[in-house]
């Protein structure tokens, strides 16, 4: 697979990366649940928290943030010393916890209410061999998660009975497992999704469906760099609000009029660096508001002249010049 034009660099998730989420959004996101709905905040402003002792929470760190929150890294440890620092962390009920990150730890499964007591903003848990996420081990701050980071792990399918109780979820990063299928109902409950991205994991199979229960919010899906041999049109169909779709570095040899169906609010299409070879008739008359179109590193060999159907032609005058780019042709 070639090295990606679309890593997870250049932007930021909670203290790293996340795949193509432009920092202007988390900064909106963030401020907008600041003001609405922080207890961290007061008529006058950011009520300014203090927080536990280093001796407390070794090894683990904490910082206040500007807005008076917390940000705490744990790094480089185990589950004993997360539970530890953990224990502090219940026993200080009012405490607003912006970012809880715990990256490159030797933490194989998430316990059963192990945040029960917490208020947590933004979860990450990265590179820390994560393999199980057990049913009631976000409930207790599902209804305070905005942001979660499960990127860099083990997982082999997605957690979905942990996840039904994230009914504020905004961000949901799931980048660099090992998850090779998504079950119908995946993410079911998570109805203000934004932004899922599953890029470079295993996937080869989506099944009809999978996305049911997002469709009324979510605005960008990234599924590139996995291993779909064709457009899982079953499960993107109902996806009437997605804005950015990126289904780059798969093994997709073809696509047809169907396959983006339901899709009438898409502006942006990445294909870029699959095994397509030929642009069929119509095959984007389903996509009357797209305004962005990648298709480099493809194979393709031949455009149909009704390849564009369906769309005002400015457009079409746009698209084609994309695809003259891919070709190497001088128009």
């Amino acid at each position: 697979m070639p090295m990606s034009r679309y890593p997870i660099s250049g932007y930021r998730y909670g203290d790293h990366r996340l795949a193509m989420v432009p920092t202007s959004v988390l900064v909106f996101c963030g401020l907008l649940l600041a003001v609405s709905v922080d207890p961290a905040w007061s008529a006058s402003g950011p009520v300014i928290q203090q927080c536990p002792t280093h001796g407390e929470i070794a090894p683990c760190v904490c910082t206040v943030k500007k807005n008076g929150g917390l940000d705490i890294l744990c790094e480089f440890t185990d589950l004993q010393h997360i539970s530890k620092t953990m224990a502090v962390l219940k026993g200080k009920p009012s405490l607003v916890i912006f970012y809880l990150k715990l990256r490159h730890n030797n933490l194989p499964k998430l316990q059963g209410f192990v945040f029960l007591g917490m208020d947590i903003r933004h979860l990450t848990i990265h590179n820390s061999t994560l393999a199980v996420v057990e049913e009631s081990s976000l409930s207790s701050i599902g209804k305070a998660l905005t942001q979660l980071d499960l990127s860099q792990n083990s997982l082999s399918s997605v957690p979905t009975p942990a996840l039904k109780s994230l009914d504020r979820l905004l961000i949901f990063n799931l980048n660099h497992n090992k998850i090779s299928a998504i079950h119908a109902n995946a993410f079911e409950g998570m109805s203000t999704l934004e932004i899922l991205t599953l890029y470079e994991n295993r996937l080869t199979n989506i099944e009809a469906n999978a996305f049911a229960g997002t469709e009324k919010k979510l605005k960008r899906l990234n599924i590139g760099g996995n291993e779909l041999s064709r457009v899982p049109t079953g499960a993107l169909q109902t996806m009437d609000n997605l804005k950015k779709l990126e289904i780059q570095e798969n093994k997709i040899t073809s696509i047809s009029e169907g396959d983006f169906i339901g899709l009438q609010t898409l502006d942006m299409l990445i294909l870029a660096h699959n095994y397509i070879k030929h642009i069929p008739a119509k095959v984007f008359r389903h996509l009357p508001l797209l305004n962005s179109l990648e298709l480099d590193g493809n194979q393709i060999s031949s455009i149909d002249e009704e390849a564009f159907f369906g769309l005002e032609a400015q457009q079409k005058t746009k698209m084609f010049t994309v695809l003259a780019k891919s070709l190497n042709i001088v128009m």
